[in-house]
């Protein structure tokens, strides 16, 4: 089984945030699509990992605007507002995501998706709830500093990366 964290959902999430659901669908489809060639050689894994990646990023987005509205405009939203819709998108994109690969990983071991969820899956929360909070700030800087909050947001989240990266 070769499973690898990211910390791609926090661009995903940025997208989301910052130019709405299909902007945010269609990085996620292409982000699955490198690591999926990244992580393995045959097709079928590379397709799933696109897939899984695609879907899961489009029922985050119907989540997220059944409750909250447009994705697009959550970042115009008073902080009582913004702060739940990030938290939601963070987890609801953990849960499915995680979800949709402990399930492929079970079916292909005869496994328990719960013993693979919790094995494999369970210890990323954090990799998703970051990525949410490092893109709520960022987005929420966006109209004021525009692209030159992406040029200093950068460093923070290489940081993370490799901090995450020397842990694992």
């Amino acid at each position: 089984v070769n499973t690898n964290v990211t910390v791609s959902d926090t661009f995903i999430f940025l997208a989301l945030l910052v130019y709405g659901g299909f902007a945010g669908i269609f990085l996620a489809a292409a982000e699955g699509l490198f690591s999926g060639i990244r992580i393995s050689k045959t097709s079928l894994t590379v397709a799933f990992n696109s897939a899984m990646m695609a879907v899961s990023t489009f029922l985050t987005v119907l989540i997220v605007e059944f409750f909250f509205g447009p994705i697009a405009n959550l970042r115009f939203q008073e902080w009582q507002q913004f702060i739940p819709a990030v938290g939601a998108m963070a987890l609801a994109q953990y849960f499915i995501n995680t979800g949709f690969s402990a399930l492929g990983i079970a079916l292909k071991s005869w496994e328990s998706v719960f013993r693979i969820w919790q094995k494999h899956y369970l210890w990323t929360s954090i990799t998703y709830i970051s990525g949410g909070t490092v893109a709520a700030i960022t987005s929420s800087s966006f109209d004021r500093a525009g692209l030159a909050i992406l040029i200093v947001g950068t460093p923070v989240i290489s940081i993370v990366y490799f901090t995450y990266h020397k842990y694992l």
